[in-house]
């Protein structure tokens, strides 16, 4: 069936009610609210990628949002991401301005696009050209000012292009006055031009869209600046908060806080050790993500979960796993014939694609797991400092990798286990070893790392003794890596009670300073 919306813009008309605008609109913000509690960005959000039932009559119509084609995780740290994959017309003016480590608010803009659309008729930003495009958002809702919008100045197109100084605006020009005055006494207005805010940053995420007057029933939907303050000022100062308790409640649902107490694998340790050094050496050799081995050996944990291990297709079923992550993860994933060959054709590729079958089946297709990685990345990006200290976070990345080969990964539960490379990560490279704001997002104390931190010490520490361990100091003996894998771990001394002096009299410290002020 034709979309509603696309003939609206042929006969450049309105297709639908008020009340059936509401309805598909919160329909759109509440998938939006469940993607991105997930850390996930459609990134190509338009018409023409709404699906609508009509099966339950035109006042229940269902909304589907589809084409994931281009869909990625919100990772952490940010990932560059090409910034020509959203629609012109519905393409924020950040992504217009170079931007390339953008955030879920790309879709919060093109959803504000769809909302104006569903009452206009027609799209509300059209040209063919950016730097059109970029006229138009400005001439409606006001130039961008860099004092307010903090990135601004740091865009790639920020000097190349000089706009007139367009005051902030309320769209009144741009749509039929009896249109504007609907819009603005049912609350859609205020909702539009919250969603339509030149800085990401203060676009009013999903789930707190959920909450505006605009979809209180008409009777009650005046316009009330006061609840748009409110709600404005609920808006998270980091999204990274939210992102990880999303992350330790899959990671209680997924039952990895439980799996340390199963036993979850026969494969003996030194197998392990091999596998994963294998595996890392083709994620480096690959350019695969980062995230990719450690979602590769989630898989292989969980399918080994109360399995007996035959160890002679335990690098066939390896390397599946990489094959099912890189197929999740990467842009260009990698291939069969890869994976054979990095096997010594020890396995055929018509192996690899039976042994993908048989592990999805037996994960029962749930692959969006929880990684040390997830929870490590996004505590690094939180806390203040660590986000630009490119030392910290090579040293954590080398530290979670190394979990991954001994009893510290399949021990502990992700979370504790990245928050214990965080912080062994900060001790190592004499830094604060537990700054406040990773208790904050984490929900640990220090003395809960105490184990994790502990056992993964002595695993760095027979990583470098240990000759058939051979790739992953390697991998990280680099300056891309700022040298972490040559670090000499046996010549670093550093005590745990002391550590937890160093955190009291810090906060000591603080207490007073605060008691001053």
């Amino acid at each position: 069936m034709r979309d509603q919306l696309d003939i609206a813009r042929a006969k450049r008309t309105r297709a639908f009610t008020l009340t059936q605008i509401k309805s598909l609109f919160k329909q759109l913000i509440s998938g939006l609210s469940g993607l991105h509690a997930h850390g996930i960005i459609h990134r190509n959000l338009k018409p023409m990628h709404l699906l609508l039932d009509y099966s339950h009559g035109p006042d229940r119509i269902t909304l589907k949002i589809s084409d994931f084609a281009l869909v990625r995780t919100s990772s952490f740290p940010t990932k560059d991401f090409t910034p020509d994959q959203v629609t012109l017309w519905y393409r924020p003016p950040e992504i217009l301005m170079g931007e390339r480590k953008y955030t879920t608010s790309v879709d919060l803009w093109s959803a504000g696009c769809i909302l104006a659309e569903l009452f206009h008729g027609m799209a509300l930003f059209r040209d063919k050209s950016e730097i059109g495009i970029l006229f138009k958002i400005f001439k409606a809702v006001g130039s961008p000012d860099a004092a307010l919008w903090k990135r601004l100045s740091s865009l790639p197109n920020y000097n190349s292009i000089v706009f007139p100084d367009w005051p902030v605006g309320n769209l009144s020009g741009v749509f039929n006055e009896k249109c504007y005055q609907e819009m603005t006494s049912s609350g859609c207005m205020d909702l539009l031009l919250n969603l339509l805010s030149n800085d990401p940053t203060n676009r009013l995420p999903a789930k707190l869209s959920l909450r505006h007057y605009f979809f209180k029933p008409s009777s009650s939907s005046s316009a009330s600046p006061l609840q748009t303050a409110a709600l404005l000022s609920a808006i998270p100062e980091n999204p990274l908060v939210g992102y990880h308790n999303v992350m330790r409640q899959e990671e209680a649902i997924c039952g990895l806080a439980m799996m340390k107490d199963k036993n979850i694998s026969h494969v003996k340790f030194h197998h392990r050790e091999i596998l994963v050094d294998w595996l890392i050496e083709i994620v480096d050799v690959f350019e695969l993500s980062d995230r990719t081995g450690h979602l590769a050996m989630a898989y292989l944990d969980r399918y080994y979960m109360n399995r007996q291990v035959d160890v002679k297709k335990l690098q066939l079923i390896g390397a599946t796993c990489l094959l099912i992550a890189s197929k999740c993860e990467d842009i260009q994933f990698i291939g069969t014939k890869d994976l054979a060959f990095c096997g010594d054709n020890t396995y055929k590729i018509r192996d690899i694609v039976e042994m993908e079958r048989k592990i999805l089946t037996s994960l029962e297709f749930e692959i969006s797991i929880p990684t040390t990685y997830d929870f490590m990345s996004a505590q690094i990006d939180f806390v203040d400092d660590l986000g630009s200290d490119e030392v910290v976070k090579s040293m954590a990345g080398f530290l979670s990798e190394i979990a991954l080969q001994g009893q510290t990964h399949i021990s502990f539960e992700p979370s504790l286990v990245a928050t214990g490379v965080t912080s062994l990560a900060l001790i190592l490279c004499d830094k604060h070893p537990f700054p406040i704001k990773l208790q904050h997002i984490s929900g640990y104390g220090f003395l809960d790392l105490k184990d994790v931190i502990e056992q993964l010490w002595q695993e760095s520490l027979r990583l470098q003794t240990y000759t058939n361990i051979e790739f992953l100091s390697k991998r990280w003996k680099k300056k891309e890596h700022n040298w972490v894998g040559g670090w000499e771990f046996h010549t670093i001394q550093w005590d745990w009670d002391e550590q937890v002096t160093k955190i009291i009299l810090i906060e000591q410290e603080v207490t007073a300073k605060g008691s001053l002020t």
